[in-house]
């Protein structure tokens, strides 16, 4: 990788950022925009209100005024059940009114640590002036309550922050 500083100063080699990258649209190519990585807080048992087969969370500090480009659901240890009663577990993404609108509802969760790239959502590809996310948890099975889950997951959305047309 070729990387010139401000003062001039050439990397051939990889180079690592630490803290916050700022870019204004000089300083890609014009007309160029960058995909920026958004990663939500990481909802626990902690989050889920027992007694109930489902939940939305709402995740913070999601940006506004951007174009969705991508989204996944990361499981980041094993899920796994308690109880009998609840024997699977699914993820969806969205926002308030429409809970799969960035992620649809995939396959059951219980024993993954892994991506959950389920179909796209509804809203992909649109502009969101100021959405809060929220991740879906519902529990299945014969006596499904989210008090028997163990989860730990996040949410990744890919997007490109929209500026002024000029």
């Amino acid at each position: 990788m070729k990387f010139i500083d401000s003062a001039g100063v050439e990397f051939n080699c990889p180079v690592t950022f630490t803290g916050t990258v700022t870019t204004t649209p000089s300083s890609p190519a014009t007309a160029s925009y960058m995909v920026k990585r958004w990663v939500s807080p990481t909802i626990t048992q902690a989050d889920l209100t027992g007694g109930q087969a489902s939940q939305s969370v709402n995740l913070t500090g999601f940006p506004g005024g951007v174009v969705l480009a991508a989204s996944y659901l990361q499981t980041t240890a094993t899920s796994s059940s308690s109880n009998g009663g609840t024997t699977g577990a699914t993820l969806s993404l969205g926002i308030s009114g429409s809970t799969q609108a960035y992620l649809a509802t995939g396959a059951n969760v219980l024993g993954a640590a892994a991506r959950l790239s389920n179909a796209a959502g509804t809203l992909l590809g649109t502009y969101r002036a100021s959405d809060v996310p929220q991740v879906t948890i519902t529990a299945t099975g014969g006596s499904p309550d989210l008090a028997h889950l163990t989860l730990s997951c996040r949410a990744v959305v890919y997007y490109l922050e929209v500026t002024a047309e000029s």
